[in-house]
């Protein structure tokens, strides 16, 4: 396991080649979030250049990580006003709250090419299949890149091992991450047919499914909150 610290500025970080299970810890709105290798082959959606490794968030980031201890009222982060990630609430917070130049980042290609209908069947957790959902090909590509993200419903069901487990634990405890306002965390796949529905992996019902991006009259603070991700170079 090689743990990566937050260095000095002076320092410079040494090139590594990446193996799964590998941790890294980042800074994330001053905060310090464990962050684990469960890809060391990742590519992106245009399966070019160099193999790349990709990292999770072995944490869940609630949604009232906005809330001001100043204000009376609660408030939490929901997706955006609609359920383009590239606009999105939640897109903006990571790019403005993630800002660490010590570490040398890929920017790669995370647009969002597909939408999806359906939810996966409920407590199926990291048993769930990709044919619960139906997918549906944009006619038009979507191109975006970033550094931090969140993963598709693709990425979701590729690494569906990984959706319930946290804090470097090898078996699924979703437990560990469900609070108040932290009962799923966000996916950047939309809901096809709609603007206003995105997909997230709930934690109480081991389930993918689509929810509203945004508040209704049911919906007054979100419970939805950000599990991020991002990829390093190889060095090979």
């Amino acid at each position: 396991i090689i743990l990566l610290e937050k260095p000095d500025s002076s320092e410079t970080v040494q090139l590594t080649t990446w193996k799964k299970g590998d941790l890294q810890i980042r800074t994330i709105g001053n905060k310090a979030y464990l962050f684990r290798c469960i890809d060391e082959n990742y590519q992106d959606k245009t399966n070019t250049g160099k193999r790349k490794a990709l990292f999770l968030c072995e944490s869940v980031i609630p949604a009232d990580i906005i809330d001001n201890e100043n204000t009376s009222e609660i408030e939490t982060m929901y997706f955006g006003n609609t359920n383009n990630y590239k606009y999105s609430t939640i897109n903006q917070w990571l790019k403005a709250n993630s800002t660490d130049s010590l570490f040398s980042l890929s920017k790669i290609n995370i647009g969002v090419d597909s939408t999806y209908s359906g939810s996966t069947k409920l407590y199926e957790f990291s048993q769930l299949e990709a044919n619960e959902l139906t997918k549906t090909e944009r006619e038009k590509t979507q191109v975006m890149y970033g550094n931090m993200f969140v993963l598709s419903v693709e990425e979701a069901f590729q690494y569906k091992d990984y959706l319930w487990k946290f804090d470097r634990s090898e078996e699924e405890n979703p437990e560990t991450q469900e609070r108040q306002f932290c009962s799923g965390y966000w996916l950047r796949t939309p809901e096809t047919g709609t603007e206003d529905k995105i997909y997230s992996v709930n934690l109480l019902n081991g389930n993918i499914e689509p929810v509203s991006c945004k508040a209704t009259t049911d919906n007054d603070y979100s419970r939805i909150g950000i599990r991020p991700a991002f990829v390093m170079p190889q060095n090979e």
